[in-house]
């Protein structure tokens, strides 16, 4: 069901006033639960009322679980009713002890707290169809139907997330791979060697780009999963260790001075009789010298496309680059495809990496996305134009302002772009 097209009218209120309402609601949700609500999902209902899910724990469990709510609107910021919160599902109590090392690692990375209970989920609204980890299992419930995914694999389960074109697909990582599931049996599990990690960023994107996903569903309409590799073959083992305690296994450390890990990019391909994982067969280095992290990725909005943010090791030089589908496999079987520079920009300090590039249904031979930009001190957002050659080799880029003045956009909650109404 589509989202409503009016819009809410919201009393004009001084920043001061915001900020005294923001500070008001933290200390009121602090108080009523033992943790603060993250990872907030806005869906409509199949009776048309607007909803919210949102991980958190009660001030009675320490055990996180889903919370659901109905969204009242409300002409006036000052009238709006207060949340009712009820659990989205009834959930057993995990068992106690320590918490599996990915998950633990992760939440360091995450500046996050490691809890029990529920540790993600993911959610389709028009089949009301939600998956949940409890950091051991990973379970998918449909129509109050639950069942067990991924059974038989051991791990921890990381990073589940339901396939926007069949929802009875389900990718997941666990022991640094990534593996699809389909109807609770698993149809694809990746390969590895000693040192290659599928599935997850590398170290330096989850501790200094805040990227912690390593696998991106294609939104269709082909059955696609692209994902991350990533080969710490180069990076020096350390072993910390903590006086009066066993010693920690050792873990790959990239030390300041010394090789990072190298990231690759991988496509697996779904179809009715097969299942293909094929490379990037381009190598990014040989393109761009310079490049050393893969600081962001995504698709094009409809799934004919790869776009990726590569970023120097120095973090002052960077490049957008479009990657078509054609690039992955075997290079003696592809055409003149080449990997697109849509922007490149150098700098005399280092770039701010964020969350404010978000690509719009491409035209023809035209792509138009929003980027953000510090350029001028402040951070701000642009809209480019990008026309493709014939040969989808070159591009030329137009820009102009979506915002400006002496503020900055903030670049850690990302865009939404509503092209409907063009907002």
């Amino acid at each position: 069901m589509p989202p409503h097209d009016e819009q809410y009218l919201v009393e004009e209120k001084s920043w001061s006033e915001l900020l005294s309402h923001a500070r008001l609601w933290r200390n009121i949700s602090k108080k009523r639960m033992n943790m603060t609500l993250h990872h907030f999902s806005l869906y409509i209902d199949h009776s048309g009322t607007e909803r919210m899910l949102a991980l958190g724990g009660s001030g009675q469990s320490p055990q996180e679980t889903i919370y659901t709510a109905p969204l009242t609107r409300s002409p006036l910021v000052s009238s709006v009713a207060k949340l009712t919160l009820s659990p989205y599902l009834d959930t057993k109590p995990s068992k106690s002890g320590p918490p599996p090392a990915e998950l633990a690692a992760l939440c360091e990375r995450q500046r996050t707290t490691v809890s029990s209970g529920i540790s993600s989920y993911d959610f389709d609204p028009t089949s009301s169809t939600l998956l949940y980890s409890d950091s051991t299992n990973l379970y998918r419930i449909q129509k109050e139907e639950k069942s067990v995914i991924g059974s038989g694999i051991k791990g921890c389960p990381l990073h589940a997330q339901l396939c926007p074109v069949d929802n009875t697909l389900v990718a997941f990582v666990a022991n640094s791979n990534v593996h699809i599931d389909w109807k609770g049996k698993v149809i694809y599990s990746s390969s590895t060697g000693d040192n290659i990690i599928n599935g997850c960023s590398s170290f330096i994107a989850q501790e200094e780009l805040d990227r912690f996903t390593g696998m991106w569903w294609s939104p269709g309409p082909r059955k696609m999963l692209l994902y991350e590799q990533v080969d710490e073959t180069a990076v020096t083992s350390l072993q910390f260790t903590i006086p009066g305690c066993s010693p920690a296994r050792p873990m790959k450390y990239p030390v300041a001075g010394t090789a990072n890990a190298i990231s690759t990019l991988r496509l697996i391909v779904i179809d009715e009789n097969k299942i293909i994982d094929e490379k990037l067969a381009v190598e990014l280095k040989t393109v761009y010298p310079w490049y050393e992290y893969l600081a962001r990725v995504g698709w094009l909005s409809d799934g004919s496309a790869i776009w990726a943010l590569l970023l120097s090791r120095l973090q002052d030089r960077y490049a957008l680059v479009l990657i078509p589908l054609n690039l992955f496999g075997s290079r003696d079987n592809q055409s003149s495809a080449q990997v697109v520079t849509l922007l490149q920009e150098q700098s005399e300090i280092w770039f701010n990496v964020d969350n404010l590039t978000r690509f719009l249904t491409p035209v023809g031979g035209i792509l138009q996305f929003i980027h953000a930009s510090d350029r001028d001190d402040y951070t701000h957002l642009f809209h480019y134009t990008a026309k493709l050659d014939e040969a989808h080799v070159t591009a030329t880029c137009s820009s102009r302002p979506v915002t400006a003045g002496n503020w900055s956009v903030l670049k850690e909650p990302g865009l939404f772009v509503d092209e409907k109404r063009k907002a």
